[in-house]
């Protein structure tokens, strides 16, 4: 790997698989068999532990290095069925990278014998040719229907009950007798048949905030920069899983916020205060709607302190999070440069 030149040319290869979850393993040495036999790659980066494993015999056959990463759901499901193997992957990687500190702590706590500078940290980021702050139009306002003068407020992830939307939902329903200006996106993918949509549908009839909540589907990465953007603040509410306590690993939508100049808070949940610049971004408990009321109201009522502050949160994230840092914190740790 050392001394080969990188650019941006890449390719997708497809992997032929059924019931995933429990074929894995077999699956990720199918499929990687021709490949590695043809290719000879010096190195091996597995987004999981999971199909790290898979890699294992190809590379007692082939001798390649395996780097591993840890991000979520992945920790999340190591248990007492399959804890031996993601040992066995820890062993044998030659280095075991997890995009935030507390999946650091979480692995560690449920594998016996890693030491403590077995796994580092190496979290993910963002583009800042994508996401900074940018000059929004009067038509992109007009398109999505907002207020230029309302106080925006913006969170955008996965419609499934983790993300608890519904505390940033009663958090402005609790400003209602403020008779402040505000607006909730939510930009989310969703079913209109799913569960949790219909939850979050009846919390805003019912409290009685249609007119400040508005619920967006999928979006491009460039429309979401826009949004980042006239945010003034970004939210970030997520909780924690009721049935196994899963929490969120890192939130790259925290990361592309701040680049875009969107101050930020967030809840005490898994790696999310990871993502939030020092002493700028404030850190919530989980389903602290009183709270975050406050912080909406302090920002409504004090527009340009906070702004200022999103203009110092993307400075210092571009800094520490711009992928040109992560590669070359990456090189550096894997010693190839």
């Amino acid at each position: 790997m050392k001394n080969k030149s990188y650019n941006n040319k890449f390719e997708v290869k497809y992997i032929f698989a059924f019931d995933w979850n429990k074929n894995r393993t077999f699956f990720t040495f199918l499929n990687s068999l021709k490949y590695l036999f043809s290719e000879k790659p010096d190195i091996i980066i597995s987004a999981t532990w999971q199909n790290a494993h898979g890699l294992l015999p190809l590379k007692k056959m082939l001798g390649f290095d395996l780097i591993t990463f840890a991000h979520g759901r992945d920790v999340a499901n190591i248990n007492s069925k399959n804890v031996r193997k993601c040992a066995k992957v820890i062993r044998n990687s030659k280095n075991m990278f997890a995009v935030s500190n507390f999946l650091k702590k979480v692995v560690e706590s449920k594998v016996d014998g890693i030491s403590n500078d077995q796994i580092k940290i190496l979290a993910n980021g963002a583009n800042p040719d994508l996401f900074y702050p940018q000059e929004v139009s009067n038509s992109f306002y007009n398109e999505f229907n907002l207020h230029k003068d309302s106080t925006l407020i913006l969170s955008v992830g996965r419609m499934i009950e983790l993300k608890e939307y519904e505390t940033i939902i009663k958090s402005v329903a609790n400003l209602e007798e403020r008779n402040l200006e505000i607006q909730l996106i939510i930009i989310s993918p969703f079913k209109p048949s799913s569960q949790y949509y219909k939850f979050l549908r009846s919390i805003i009839k019912d409290l009685n905030v249609e007119d400040k909540v508005r619920i967006f589907g999928s979006q491009s990465l460039e429309t979401l920069a826009y949004f980042y953007s006239i945010a003034n603040l970004y939210v970030q509410s997520t909780g924690r899983d009721k049935t196994n306590n899963q929490e969120e690993g890192l939130s790259m939508t925290v990361i592309e916020a701040q680049f875009c100049g969107a101050p930020v808070v967030v809840t005490r949940s898994g790696g999310m205060p990871d993502a939030v610049a020092p002493e700028l971004g404030r850190v919530i408990e989980i389903g602290d709607s009183n709270s975050l009321a406050d912080i909406i109201s302090e920002v409504s009522m004090n527009p340009e302190k906070w702004k200022d502050i999103g203009i110092k949160s993307s400075k210092y994230m571009k800094e520490k999070f711009s992928w040109e840092n992560i590669i070359n914190n990456f090189l550096v740790e894997i010693g190839e440069k």
